[in-house]
């Protein structure tokens, strides 16, 4: 009979009990009673005493592998699956899909992680960009299938020098996670220790565009029309709108750079979006220099991705081009939520007093997935040299950790959509 998803969460929890009481165990009262045991081990038959403890532990290692904790919580996702009217047949991804989108849309809340995500970076080295990091998934709650580390780095290991002329703005990056604990389950599910030992390459968001065309505006013709001025874009007019190859941002490679140069309120610059991929989010990306043409206090930049739009009021103080319009990394960012019919990305200065404003480098960059979250590095007017770096990474937890969440991604490198006061309360061990 098909259980409803209360009786198939039960379930979950009985399964998730039965593991993490060996783990509570074995935390509390087997590792003294090991340690005292091995200590003890001097008479002549020592060496045969420690052989046949190292093999019980190796055997209760394995009771605690990925493969033999998923064995036990896979019927248990197919009955929470089954019991939301999801499709059969699924894979261990598509299911958890299906129950993000039940609980997410009813909404119904598990136990979170209590995950406090590291969002804040200091760019130490040559290079003037910034690196960003998506910690919220497409249901608007806080990605939780991820290590929680104290010590990821990020890492230029290529540069202009190493890459040739095309590298500049265009460098390479290492993300490293912590070493992983080989050989101990018990602690990884514990995950108090060990890391991710994740190693993934992260390019620049420069001149090598990922989803739009002509975004630094190299190619361009000052006496164009609204759709030949900037090839790729529309103007809605060209009224108080030039091209401007003295106050720019970064350029492709051997071409002239060049910013559009906006004189006149309500201007706006729009290209139709191409097709993209539903499982990463998109980052909108716009720079702009204020100075040059002394655009007041109040001067506002809005940007449309789709169906979302976010808008910008620059504060009058900033200088120089390296300022950007960076959105909120929100559930906004992902292509459910923002695509639509003709989706266009779109730049407008809706509020412009007096001077002008330059803008350039529009981007809607794809990020990378590293261990969880998601990642973008936006390159400035100085580029990045190796070994610039972005200091040291460091995640936390703010409180106890989710048993249900902790052994879904254990198991599945998995969660389930999730708040601090849950509806489905986190089950206690005997």
């Amino acid at each position: 009979m098909t259980l409803s998803i209360a009786n198939a969460e039960a379930q979950l929890d009985d399964a998730v009990v039965y593991h993490a009481s060996l783990v509570s165990q074995y935390q509390s009262k087997f590792t003294t009673m090991e340690t005292a045991s091995i200590q003890g081990n001097d008479g002549d038959f020592g060496a045969e005493s420690l052989a046949a403890m190292q093999g019980f532990r190796n055997q209760l290692n394995q009771l605690m592998s990925k493969e033999s904790v998923q064995a036990i919580l896979l019927p248990k996702i197919k009955e929470m699956a089954k019991a939301i009217g999801a499709p059969g047949n699924l894979s261990v991804s598509q299911m958890f899909f299906f129950l993000k989108k039940y609980y997410g849309d009813t909404p119904r809340k598990i136990k979170s992680r209590g995950i406090t995500f590291d969002v804040a970076f200091t760019t130490a080295g040559t290079g003037s960009g910034i690196l960003v990091r998506q910690i919220t998934d497409k249901w608007s709650v806080q990605i939780e299938g991820c290590h929680v580390e104290s010590a990821k780095t990020c890492e230029c290991t290529q540069d202009q020098l190493s890459l040739g002329p095309i590298g500049r703005h265009n460098e390479k990056f290492l993300m490293e996670g912590q070493p992983v604990i080989t050989g101990d389950n018990i602690s990884k599910i514990v995950g108090t220790v060990g890391g991710s030992d994740s190693i993934a390459e992260l390019q620049t968001v420069g001149t090598v565009s990922k989803v739009l065309k002509n975004g630094n505006f190299t190619s361009n013709n000052s006496s164009g029309t609204v759709t030949t001025m900037f090839p790729n874009w529309t103007l809605d007019s060209t009224t108080g709108v030039a091209v401007d190859t003295t106050t720019v941002h970064i350029a492709d490679n051997n071409l002239t750079p060049a910013s559009v140069k906006i004189s006149t309120a309500t201007r706006s610059l729009t290209q139709t979006l191409p097709k993209l991929d539903p499982n990463r989010p998109y980052l909108p990306i716009v720079a702009y220099n204020r100075a040059a043409g002394s655009a007041p206090a109040g001067t506002e930049i809005k940007v449309s991705w789709g169906s979302k739009t976010q808008t910008l009021t620059l504060g009058g103080a900033e200088t120089g081009f390296d300022n950007y319009f960076v959105p909120d990394r929100d559930q906004d960012l992902w292509p459910d939520n923002f695509y639509e019919d003709q989706a266009d990305f779109k730049v407008e200065i809706p509020t412009l007093a007096s001077g002008y404003i330059n803008i350039s480098m529009f981007h809607l960059y794809p990020m990378t997935k590293v261990d969880g979250t998601w990642w973008a590095i936006i390159p400035g007017t100085t580029p990045f040299q190796k070994a610039d770096n972005f200091g040291n990474i460091a995640d936390s937890f703010s409180g106890s950790d989710s048993l249900i969440q902790r052994f879904l991604f254990f198991a599945f490198g998995e969660y389930l959509y999730h708040h601090s006061t849950p509806d489905h309360a986190d089950p206690s061990l005997p």
